[in-house]
């Protein structure tokens, strides 16, 4: 019998992230890169999936709630 087995990863969600970078600081395996806006620049959030552990930390420390986790099969 064969059962799927999955890790909780973050899902950014734009609207409320602010690019403080909280999330980055936090993350030991490098999962997560903010570009912080500056001069016309766009912020965003490059997530890379396939670093992360699932520790949920990310989640804990964004001020804004703009981190939830999502199922990934491994």
């Amino acid at each position: 019998m064969e059962k799927q087995v999955y890790i909780r990863i973050q899902e950014i969600d734009r609207a409320k992230c602010d690019y403080c970078g909280e999330c980055s600081k936090f993350c030991e395996y490098n999962a997560l890169f903010v570009v912080r806006p500056k001069d016309g620049i766009k912020g965003d959030v490059l997530s890379f999936p396939q670093l992360c552990h699932g520790c949920g930390g990310c989640t804990i420390v964004c001020p804004r709630d703009a981190i939830t986790e999502q199922n990934r099969g491994i």
